[in-house]
């Protein structure tokens, strides 16, 4: 087959297009040495999610949990700012993860905003999201500016509490 489509657009010259319209400040979006703790099973998914991030923010640091168990471990010896949590997975998947989050008894990790990412945004999936402790979601696949707008909230949540 055969196709030949024909797109009636005029191409901008350069000075038709100002410049500081489409490049994003990301030097101001997030506080100095922001943490982000990634816990995601499928090593795709990482990677999309790590070079969407760093794309995103100039200076933030990613860690990498497999599952829910990893994530717990590392709370509980790291401080991050915000955790992305997929739901599903294998060993301990992101509901219990985050209900064992809330109760740890040091309340600056028990407190850390935490973004489930899942496939399924029907209500009920969203409601287990938020009844586990969970502060919100992002739908994968994820759009990148969703992503960064949800950080940038909990980055400036935290800045306001501290």
């Amino acid at each position: 087959s055969t196709f030949i489509v024909t797109i009636p657009f005029e191409i901008a010259s350069e000075s038709d297009v100002e410049k500081e319209d489409i490049v994003m400040d990301i030097s101001t979006s997030l506080p100095g040495n922001y943490r982000i703790l990634l816990v995601e099973d499928n090593q795709f998914n990482q990677m999309v999610a790590i070079d969407s991030i760093e794309s995103m923010f100039a200076e933030v640091t990613i860690e990498v949990a497999e599952n829910g168990q990893i994530a717990v471990d590392k709370i509980n010896s790291t401080q991050f700012d915000v955790v992305l949590m997929d739901v599903q997975m294998p060993v301990m998947d992101g509901y219990e993860a985050a209900k064992t989050i809330r109760n740890l008894k040091d309340k600056n990790k028990s407190k850390i905003p935490i973004i489930a990412m899942t496939a399924s945004v029907i209500k009920s999936e969203v409601d287990k999201c938020f009844a586990s402790g969970m502060d919100d979601f992002i739908a994968k696949p994820f759009e990148p500016d969703d992503l960064r707008q949800k950080i940038i909230k909990y980055a400036q949540n935290t800045n306001t509490l501290n």
